[in-house]
């Protein structure tokens, strides 16, 4: 590329620039009203963003907790048979008539935790 034709290439892009900043100035003029709503609500932001970052925590601040777990297991002896004042009809099945077997209660494991 000779030296004239990067001139000439410069000089076309300048003239162009030129035509884009007066483009932009009227839009900027056409767009006023909205740029100063955007404009105001943008420096609202920025004021609670301040707020926001003098209310966190500093680094000299400790922040501790207590997490505690408990594991418990049983094992119960006997059977899920209901004792009590109406036995009776407890211990039948209602559709056959016939005693009901015992079943066997299970083992029983809980686990709970606090934090």
């Amino acid at each position: 590329m000779t030296r004239y034709k990067a001139a000439a290439l410069l000089n076309a892009c300048l003239d162009r620039v030129t035509e884009i900043t007066d483009g932009l100035k009227r839009l900027m003029k056409e767009f006023e009203p909205e740029l100063v709503v955007l404009r105001s609500r943008v420096d609202g932001l920025e004021a609670n963003i301040s707020e926001m970052r003098v209310s966190q925590f500093f680094i000299t601040i400790k922040l501790t907790g207590l997490a505690s777990f408990v594991l418990g297991a049983n094992t119960f002896n006997g059977s899920a048979m209901h004792t009590g004042v109406n036995t009776v009809s407890r211990c039948f099945n209602k559709l056959t008539g016939q005693p009901r077997s015992p079943v066997p209660l299970p083992k029983a494991t809980t686990l709970n935790y606090d934090l």
